[in-house]
């Protein structure tokens, strides 16, 4: 038995200053989060094994705001990015998985477990606009499962096959935030419903060259019901609001009635010898909301490393890629959650980078390594965000054990 007891106080701030605006706006979050497990495992038979548990997790969540003048320093009003008079989360679950060993090459697992979620929150401030609401209150529980199993019929060969289903309760970050983005304003809702989840997922992983070539390949298909999009809306027959002295448009998360996530990664790694090795993955993801036949956000392009490395002794060395593929402007979603104004025309450009590390043992207990990254100082920018990349860089670390 394992049992758990935990908190947190987690402080977060978000502040800007328009160019050349003597106003600076500041946000505050503060979250306490309390939480309890218990898990326990016992051996059933000789070939059987069951793990069970529970948990329990209370989350407060404060969210203040104001604004200054960083002249008179005199402090005005902003709204808050989270409903200003406070929110909780309540979450207890209980689970139970198997594991049947059915024979030195067939391994059977399964697993079920049940969330109840609850959450309340209070939104006094109606300065930025007036809901016809001032609570969300409500409560979503669920049954998930899983099935799975791995079959290894030798030592060549080893293939997973997984169904489970999931169950997501929108939380806090979905109902009630206030915030602008890309010439939208999402305001909070309350009429959002759970999102579910039927996976399934096949894996395969060969072996060649006498273990020394090894291939790893796996495909997912997710269905995804009630999925949370962000959509254009109205309130009170109300299309657009000013916020900050802009007139945006208004906007919701909302559910759609079916999405589908699918995709597939290769893993490859090969040993030269006992020296010299290489590996490389590949990853492709593909989304959409097959409701509205649009693309989902938050979908990356194709990405993936490659890597050739030495290892010897004292000495460990390796020359690596990071690499990202084209994201094409027609694959955005148009909610703007994929960060459209930080694209070209085009959308998000393929990049790759060209990086070293070194690392020695000088003795027992110290070790010293030396990194190299974005040698050809490629400018770009990863997937969704608004920040440029680093370019050429060099890190040194020098690590000591007592």
């Amino acid at each position: 038995a394992k049992l758990i007891a935990a908190f947190q106080n987690i402080n977060e701030s978000r502040i800007d200053r328009r160019f050349r605006s003597d106003n600076r706006t500041e946000r505050l979050e503060n979250v306490k989060a309390y939480s309890f497990n218990a898990d326990f495992r016992k051996a059933v038979g000789k070939k059987g094994r069951l793990n069970y548990g529970i948990e329990s997790i209370l989350n407060e969540v404060t969210s203040t705001a104001y604004s200054k003048n960083v002249i008179t320093n005199d402090s005005g009003y902003a709204s808050t990015r989270y409903p200003d008079g406070g929110s909780t989360m309540n979450n207890a679950s209980a689970y139970l998985a198997y594991k049947h060993f059915v024979s030195t090459q067939l391994i059977f697992n399964s697993g079920v477990r049940y969330n109840q979620i609850s959450y309340q929150s209070t939104l006094d401030d109606t300065n930025v606009v007036k809901l016809p609401f001032n609570t969300i209150d409500f409560s979503n529980g669920a049954i998930t499962g899983s099935a799975g199993l791995n079959y290894n019929p030798s030592k060549k060969w080893q293939i997973r096959a997984l169904f489970s289903s999931g169950f997501r309760s929108p939380n806090v970050d979905d109902y009630g935030k206030i915030f602008d983005k890309d010439n939208n304003i999402v305001v909070p809702t309350d009429q959002l419903n759970p999102e579910y989840a039927y996976n399934g997922e096949l894996g395969i992983t060969r072996s060649f060259l006498d273990q020394k070539l090894q291939i790893n390949a796996t495909g997912f298909y997710t269905l995804l019901t009630n999925a949370i999009v962000r959509r254009d809306a109205t309130i009170n027959g109300i299309d657009s609001l000013l916020f900050e002295g802009d007139l945006l448009n208004l906007q919701t998360n909302q559910n759609t009635n079916q999405a589908t996530v699918y995709g597939t990664s290769l893993v490859t790694k090969i040993n030269f010898n006992k020296y010299f090795s290489a590996d490389g993955t590949f990853n492709y993801t593909f989304g959409e909301d097959i409701t509205d036949k649009i693309p989902l956000g938050h979908i990356p392009p194709i990405y993936g490393k490659i890597s050739a490395n030495y290892n010897r002794n004292k000495v460990q060395a390796s020359f690596y890629s990071f690499y990202n593929g084209w994201k094409r402007i027609e694959d955005f979603a148009p909610d703007g959650t994929d960060n459209e104004v930080e694209a070209t025309v085009d959308g998000y450009p393929s990049w790759y980078t060209i990086n070293t590390k070194f690392a020695y043992q000088l003795s027992e207990n110290i070790s010293v390594m030396g990194t190299v990254e974005n040698i050809l100082d490629v400018h770009y920018k990863t997937f969704a965000s608004g920040i440029s990349a680093p370019g050429r860089n060099f890190v040194v670390t020098v690590r000591g054990r007592i």
